[in-house]
């Protein structure tokens, strides 16, 4: 289990797919939605249009006359702080990467990743805070100043930071981070009870321990 013991913040989970190999549709809305312990029955999505970036604002009644490929990205559920809606998902235009963010308080990470493969999968990601008065996209480019530019770097096995959860691809089960970690307890543990996916968990009073020996290692971006 995760212990977030940090009051007023947004805790999100950021899933980054760099092949786009995913399509933005009412479905994969639906799913997220429905998920047991997002359980969100939004009234507004907030769609992001292609032509122009132009807001465009639909009711839950009419999802289902969307034109999802003239969409960019998607917003529903906005918080109090309009900056930070529950669910983002961006398709990748303009981007090199198509990503997904997630208010989360389900600790079962595993449970999810399972759930979604059928509409997303992540070649990486991680669940991140931050106080209610940041953005969505300080979940994107915190830490390193170097991740806008260099996140190719990521499939080649590089991490953008250590963070409590980690959700790691193929390409970061480098020999010598996995002996680490199961060498050192405060380097955290693994969880690879997911096809695909490397669960990688740190607690939170070891990120900065875990984080130097990654740095050491050469794995930060």
């Amino acid at each position: 289990m995760f212990d977030w013991l940090f009051g007023k913040s947004y805790h999100y989970l950021v899933l980054i797919n760099y092949d786009k190999s995913f399509e933005l549709s009412k479905d994969l809305l639906d799913a997220i939605c429905a998920y047991p312990t997002i359980n969100l029955k939004p009234h507004k999505y907030h769609f992001i249009t292609k032509l122009y970036y132009g807001i465009k604002v639909v009711s839950a009644k009419s999802i289902s006359k969307v034109n999802f490929s003239s969409m960019h990205d998607v917003s529903v559920g906005y918080s109090s702080n309009i900056s930070n809606p529950l669910i983002t998902i961006e398709n990748g235009e303009g981007r090199i990467f198509n990503y997904m963010l997630i208010y989360f308080e389900n600790s079962d990470v595993s449970k999810f990743l399972s759930y979604l493969k059928n509409f997303f999968f992540a070649d990486y990601g991680f669940i991140c805070k931050w106080k209610n008065n940041g953005t969505l996209s300080y979940a994107l480019y915190h830490g390193s100043k170097n991740w806008r530019f260099d996140d190719r770097k990521v499939c080649e096995g590089f991490l953008k930071d250590v963070y409590p959860v980690n959700i790691l691809n193929s390409a970061h089960v480098q020999n010598s981070l996995i002996d680490k970690i199961k060498d050192d307890e405060r380097m955290g543990n693994i969880d690879s009870s997911v096809d695909g996916y490397i669960i990688w968990n740190v607690a939170p009073s070891n990120i900065r321990y875990a984080r130097r020996v990654c740095k050491k290692m050469g794995l930060l971006i």
